[in-house]
């Protein structure tokens, strides 16, 4: 069983958000949805990688999820967008 951290940093955001994961071994998927359940983005990340940048520039203003799969483990986490 692994334990997997994700968090967005700089949260509420008008522009760039970082998202910092950590406990992941392998590679990664990160899928932002809007509350309607839209896929948003959807970015593969390296094994490795503990921080992506989330272009949420083009978002609308509103709270986004930001899911974390690595393993058969998930992990949402919220993104606000001003």
């Amino acid at each position: 069983s692994y334990l997997i951290l994700a968090f967005v940093l700089m949260n509420p955001t008008t522009e760039n958000a970082t998202l910092e994961i950590k406990g992941i071994n392998g590679k990664a998927r990160v899928i932002v949805t809007d509350v309607n359940g839209r896929v948003i983005d959807d970015v593969n990340v390296s094994d490795g990688v503990e921080t992506i940048t989330i272009n949420s520039e083009r978002y609308a203003s509103g709270v986004y999820y930001v899911r974390v799969m690595s393993e058969g483990i998930n992990k949402t986490t919220t993104l606000i967008k001003k």
